[in-house]
């Protein structure tokens, strides 16, 4: 996916002056949904860590296709956590703004009551769940929670915009629903940097935050998407028009 692909561009040479061995795993190699399989990885390779890059992130979808998305947001960590717990391996999960409500106007704190309003927040919330219940006590688990993630490959709300303004003249965004856009090179770098001061002795906390500093709306986002790439080439069309709309206007 497309942080997995950051992970490895953006991986440092040595650990505390040491080598290791960065294994990238794709869906085929490391399925959450045959847990089996990857179970007998982790029990043959017993890997010092894993990042837990893999989700079932379709919002809508999820709704409708609730036992996959279980399986692989609450299931797929759960069984991670035992995995790794038997021998002592670490686990960094990623994990999503979605596990609130979304209704503060302000950031939300790591320790906020996780209020989740969709299949999708409640999934990745009792992912969250069972790691703290399995590894963090042993201090093997570290959640970070990230937002609005957007890389230079796989899905994501850039790469669509770049696409739908050079198919369409006249497009329509939400603009009622604000948040922090996060690159995935940023959140790479963020990873690398805890498990490297992991290694260095570091006694870290369990969960954080991590996003990319401001705030815009979806149309915000769009806008400047416009912009730059017409700027830069990415963008053919001389022109177009971003229409902002309320997501009660867009139907999901």
């Amino acid at each position: 996916g497309q942080l997995g692909r950051a992970l490895n561009k953006c991986k440092p040479r040595k650990i505390v002056d040491k080598d290791f061995e960065f294994i990238p795993l794709n869906k085929s190699a490391f399925n959450l949904e045959n847990i089996e399989d990857c179970k007998e990885l982790i029990n043959r390779d017993k890997p010092d860590w894993i990042i837990n890059s893999a989700a079932f992130t379709n919002v809508d979808l999820a709704e409708s296709n609730k036992n996959k998305a279980i399986k692989i947001n609450s299931d797929g960590p759960r069984a991670l956590s035992y995995a790794l717990s038997k021998y002592g391996g670490n686990l960094l999960h990623i994990s999503t703004d979605f596990v609130f409500n979304g209704k503060n106007s302000y950031p939300y704190k790591i320790n906020a009551e996780r209020n989740p309003i969709n299949l999708y927040g409640l999934s990745k919330t009792d992912g969250e769940k069972a790691i703290e219940e399995i590894l963090v006590p042993k201090k093997l688990g570290k959640i970070i929670r990230t937002s609005w993630l957007i890389g230079s490959t796989g899905r994501n709300f850039a790469r669509t915009i770049v696409k739908l303004l050079n198919e369409k003249s006249e497009i329509s965004v939400v603009a009622d629903q604000v948040g922090s856009p996060t690159s995935t090179t940023s959140l790479a770098k963020a990873c690398w940097k805890i498990i490297v001061l992991s290694y260095k002795g570091k006694d870290l906390p369990s969960h954080y935050h991590f996003a990319n500093s401001g705030v815009a709306s979806w149309y915000d986002l769009a806008v400047a998407i416009g912009q730059i790439g017409k700027e830069i080439g990415v963008i053919k069309s001389s022109q177009f028009r971003i229409i902002p709309i309320k997501s009660s206007d867009y139907p999901t």
